[in-house]
């Protein structure tokens, strides 16, 4: 591989793709997939033909941008060009219908745009099991998966590395939902109390400590250490779980025999300013104060609803 060419083409498309986000909870840079896409394919299928890895750095960015088919073929050869084309959705038609296509051509593609298909569907389904689209429903993952598999069926055949990939993803992305499942369960049915440690500074962090259910609490910690992504938390480290647009992560000791080392689950979504005024006033805030912290508020939920707005 010419590393010269593929960083050109990574450079091409970082810039292609500069204002766009990916719809996990971070609002990620689009590039990040497209490096993923990439990974896949050389590490995981073992694929090291030059054309196939430059057309994954650059498969998005005529569907997504305005590049031209004649602007890739004059920078990167006509290979690759033809194979950003096969990966390549028409906008101008209605999204089932070109969901129904992807499925209906993927038998038909050259045997390098197959496997480029696969890892294509490998990244986003790894990124919906860990760093799920923060408007996306659990039956509308499962959907995805199963057209996935649709579109996945007509590309076998060419790399037993990336099939074993997509298989791997998939099993994992029905294992987490039905997980996730029982977890939203749990949560739904418990009774969280306001986080009044935080109530001027994080009033949208709501607590619930271990209780009569250890069982199901401990599962609930399970899920989130299986399934939660890494993020940064000070100077360290912690896993938090995307659920129906909520954040939720766990603190305390199991082990420890003290109240206040014991297991305690928090969540975080900025959802409804007037419950926070509600339960901020039930804690002893009035008037003048009271309001400066909802203005407060206020701005920091058109804040996040920016930040999940990113695409």
């Amino acid at each position: 591989m010419n590393v010269v060419t593929l960083l050109a083409a990574l450079e091409f498309a970082a810039d292609k793709h500069r204002h766009q986000r990916r719809k996990d909870a971070e609002g990620s840079p689009y590039v990040n997939h497209l490096i993923a896409v990439t990974r896949i394919l050389a590490a995981e299928g073992g694929v090291d033909e030059d054309a196939v890895l430059l057309a994954a750095v650059l498969h998005d960015t005529v569907e997504d941008t305005d590049t031209t088919f004649e602007e890739l073929d004059a920078r990167f050869g006509a290979t690759v060009s033809t194979l950003v084309r096969e990966m390549t959705d028409d906008k101008t038609l209605a999204k089932a219908v070109r969901k129904q296509h992807q499925i209906d051509h993927a038998p038909g593609a050259s045997p390098l745009a197959r496997q480029l298909k696969i890892a294509d569907k490998v990244a986003n389904i790894r990124d919906i099991v860990f760093t799920p689209p923060v408007d996306w429903s659990r039956e509308r993952k499962l959907e995805y998966f199963a057209w996935s598999e649709q579109v996945v069926a007509g590309c076998r055949g060419v790399n037993a590395g990336l099939e074993r990939a997509f298989d791997e993803a998939i099993a994992m992305g029905r294992a987490r939902e039905e997980h996730v499942a029982d977890f939203a369960t749990f949560v739904a049915g418990s009774s969280w109390r306001f986080a009044k440690t935080y109530v001027e500074s994080y009033p949208h962090e709501y607590t619930l400590v271990q209780a009569s259910e250890t069982g199901r609490f401990q599962t609930a910690i399970t899920c989130i250490e299986r399934w939660g992504v890494v993020e940064p938390f000070w100077k360290s480290r912690r896993r938090y779980l995307y659920v129906d647009g909520r954040k939720y992560w766990h603190m305390g000791n199991p082990a420890s025999e003290k109240p206040e080392d014991q297991p305690t689950l928090i969540n975080r979504s900025w959802h409804d300013v007037a419950r926070y005024r509600d339960d901020a006033r039930a804690l002893g805030y009035e008037g003048d104060r009271l309001q400066r912290l909802v203005e407060q508020w206020n701005v920091k939920l058109d804040q996040a609803k920016g930040t999940r707005g990113r695409k």
